[in-house]
């Protein structure tokens, strides 16, 4: 993105020299007006006035930052409450696909790979039309992917599929207590890279409210513990890091997703490449862990059917809709949202599968929301813009030609 005290001086630059030329081409006795400037000290040059435009522009763009550094973001609350709903229909897409699931593992159906395809073989059949003739078109995709542009969606698609891939594989080998509680990593992990990378600054209070919300979290995994009994785990160290690997590439698939969106990259062609490049990978696994046998195994029925459908009706609708809910907000408040499926999830298992209902459900619901509505209710955190190492790793060719350009300008 140009920089705006760069494009002042160019400007600055440019319209001095068309005042200074007609000036030197006129007799300055017939204008009647003084070749001195008002201290008597001789002709202003032309380089004198250049000077004197860009240090009053240096100024002037030094004097807003200051002023508007300190300046709150005033709330759209009408808008604010449309993305938190936004959010909450996400965690009833994962509610849908962990019910689904559910009732899948009921007929004997453990196919999270083939499960994994079919979700993304849709998005690329919905989603690669819509990019290639709406908006920009085939055109702006092909312009960004050129000069190896198309590698980070490849990258990008292979974390992605990786993340879902090892904390399904986390349950063979951890607890499910373990694997609940280590899969809310994934909001502090979001925070400190969107610190690290995208420059974020968070205020007290949106630290105060990640916390309350992943305590209500944590009460819950705490409460089904002593209540339930945990299940026995394998291998449950290597579950753990099965799971928190998962976290942190979330986090990053998240942030990536986060600086491409909100830059120059439209959602139709985020969604169609992450599904396309992630459909050639899923399907690869597919092949080598689970293979042709295991699906031909399964016992086919309209009950089998109707699941998979369902499952991967609410992936297309939660992978349609997250770069949207990015765009809105940020990825923390992503994730934060999300923690409510856990929630859901509850309520879900009290009317399908007969779980009883207690008062700590309730209660933990109450601070997973409290602490989404604290980290909402203040001034939106500081972005200060992609840091360099970014840029240099996911910026669109667009991007680099937009900073070429300025170069160049400024120069001349």
């Amino acid at each position: 993105m140009p920089n705006a005290s760069n494009t002042y001086m160019a400007r600055g630059s440019m319209s001095s020299a068309s005042q200074v030329e007609p000036r030197e081409e006129l007799d300055q006795t017939d204008l009647g007006t003084s070749s001195k400037d008002d201290d008597g000290k001789g002709p202003i040059s032309p380089k004198d006035t250049l000077d004197l435009n860009e240090t009053s522009l240096a100024v002037d763009d030094e004097a807003v930052a200051e002023e508007t550094e300190h300046v709150p973001v005033k709330r759209d609350y009408l808008q604010l409450g449309l993305t938190l709903a936004l959010g909450q229909l996400l965690s009833l897409c994962i509610l849908c696909t962990g019910i689904t699931s559910s009732y899948l593992a009921d007929y004997g159906v453990d196919l999270p790979q083939f499960q994994g395809v079919l979700t993304y073989l849709t998005l690329a059949v919905v989603w690669t039309p819509v990019a290639l003739f709406y908006g920009e078109g085939w055109r702006g995709m092909r312009f960004r992917m050129g000069n190896w542009g198309w590698l980070k969606y490849l990258i990008l698609a292979f974390i992605d599929v990786e993340a879902n891939f090892m904390v399904v594989k986390a349950y063979q080998y951890a607890s499910i207590t373990s694997v609940q509680l280590l899969d809310n990593f994934v909001v502090p992990c979001v925070m400190v890279l969107s610190i690290v990378f995208l420059n974020v600054t968070y205020r007290l209070w949106h630290y105060v409210g990640a916390m309350v919300a992943v305590a209500g979290i944590i009460s819950l995994v705490v409460h089904d513990y002593f209540k339930y009994g945990d299940s026995p785990a394998e291998n449950p160290v290597l579950g753990d890091l099965l799971v928190i690997a998962s976290a942190i590439l979330y986090a990053v698939s998240n942030i990536s997703q986060e600086f491409l969106v909100k830059g120059d990259v439209p959602v139709a062609e985020w969604v169609s490449m992450l599904s396309l490049f992630g459909v050639v990978i899923a399907t690869i696994q597919f092949f080598i862990i689970e293979g042709v046998d295991s699906v031909q195994a399964v016992t086919w029925d309209n009950d089998v059917y109707w699941q998979f459908a369902g499952f991967v009706a609410s992936m297309l609708v939660f992978y349609s809709l997250v770069p949207v809910m990015i765009r809105r907000s940020s990825s923390t408040v992503l994730n934060l949202s999300l923690l409510t499926a856990d929630f859901y999830s509850v309520f879900a298992g009290i009317f399908l599968f007969d779980v009883i209902f207690t008062w700590i459900y309730a209660l933990c619901f109450v601070l997973s929301v409290a602490g989404l509505m604290i980290y909402n209710m203040v001034s939106e955190p500081v972005v200060k813009g992609p840091r360099k190492i970014m840029k240099r790793a996911l910026g669109s060719k667009q991007q680099k030609s937009e900073s070429a350009t300025e170069v160049e300008v400024v120069d001349r």
